[in-house]
């Protein structure tokens, strides 16, 4: 997805022997990554913001890699299901996920102080989705075994497997709002005003996205299960 080698967060950023900083860029800045685990995410970005305006090279910034390192380690997981539950693939997600880390580590500078930093970058990882899914000009299946299992109740029969798939069909079947926003509030527990920040919307209408999609699922689900 990227003319950049996908490997290059597995290996590049964070391998032994990409050459020690040189003595003349050494700067306060330049801390260890066992102690960067400690700073928060904003933090970190101003790290990679201030490397990457001293003009120091990708082989040569031993701080802005380790920085990387721990939000990559930090945040992947749920990014990796968020982008799952929006409809692609394990490997297109893992593929959307690694540009998206190589677009930070390139371009730092376009980090939104202005909020959170899992909320900022959670959009910019949901905005490469919808790019690839308008790309492909098709909605790939949802990887069912990547939910959890949130019915809210059990079927008169007993068969929480069917149950199951009519609730994840109801949750792709809601308009693509509604859809992002479950994903966030329901699924991940997000706050409403995180994800409306995510989402770039205002609380209310954030709040109004949750209710109808919720209200939209348990009516599929409602129909379907009367209908079986």
């Amino acid at each position: 997805m990227n003319s950049l080698s996908l490997t290059h967060l597995n290996v590049s950023p964070y391998s032994e022997g990409w050459g020690a900083v040189p003595s003349h860029l050494i700067a306060p800045y330049l801390i260890d990554v066992l102690m960067l685990d400690k700073y928060d995410d904003n933090s970190l970005m101003q790290m990679l913001i201030i490397g990457d305006r001293q003009g120091d090279r990708f082989e040569q910034d031993e701080t802005r890699r380790n920085a990387l390192k721990i939000l990559t380690e930090r945040h992947s997981p749920r990014l990796y299901r968020i982008v799952k539950r929006m409809g692609v693939n394990s490997e297109t997600a893992e593929d959307i996920l690694q540009d998206a880390f190589i677009k930070l580590w390139l371009a730092p500078e376009k980090f939104n102080g202005k909020y959170q930093f899992i909320s900022w970058f959670t959009r910019v990882v949901m905005n490469l989705t919808i790019d690839y899914q308008r790309k492909i000009g098709r909605r790939a299946e949802i990887i069912t075994d990547d939910f959890t299992m949130v019915a809210d109740e059990k079927s008169n029969d007993g068969d929480e497997e069917a149950r199951y798939k009519i609730f994840i069909k109801a949750f792709q079947a809601l308009p693509k709002k509604q859809q992002s926003a479950v994903n966030l509030c329901f699924f991940e527990n997000y706050s409403n005003q995180e994800a409306a920040d995510i989402m770039g919307l205002k609380l209310k209408a954030l709040q109004s996205l949750v209710m109808r999609g919720k209200q939209n699922m348990k009516d599929y689900v409602s129909k379907e299960t009367e209908d079986a």
